[in-house]
């Protein structure tokens, strides 16, 4: 199934909506293109995994790339993952590498928990 993504906000956070495939080829090159523009510009950028069908191992590379591109530019979590896209992180042993969260709301939120300022004398939650 061909990969189509779509981009909202939620505050501060772009949300990347992908329904389809991250396969070889356009799949994982427009992934690659559109996520690593917005990183580029510093964003804070939640990929909503939910609607992804299938992974192959080009796709789970376009991620590291991603998560490696975000490294002193943006920021990078992966929310909503399927059952075979936790499947191929857990053989791949990638859970580690990245920031995963179970919805793309907990991922938003925990953006901007780590962006809220901390008054003098208040803890963090």
């Amino acid at each position: 199934m061909r990969l189509t993504l779509s981009t909202r906000m939620a505050g501060d956070v772009t949300v990347v909506d992908c329904v389809g495939d991250i396969v070889y080829r356009d799949e994982a090159a427009l992934l690659r293109s559109d996520v690593k523009k917005l990183l580029e510009e510093g964003r804070k950028v939640v990929l909503n995994l939910a609607e992804v069908r299938m992974v192959d191992s080009n796709g789970v590379g376009t991620l590291v790339g991603l998560l490696t591109s975000s490294r002193g530019h943006g920021e990078l979590r992966l929310a909503a993952l399927g059952k075979k896209m936790q499947d191929v992180l857990k053989i791949t042993k990638l859970t580690a590498l990245f920031a995963i969260e179970e919805t793309v709301e907990q991922a938003v939120e925990k953006f901007q928990r780590e962006n809220t300022p901390v008054a003098v004398g208040e803890l963090p939650h």
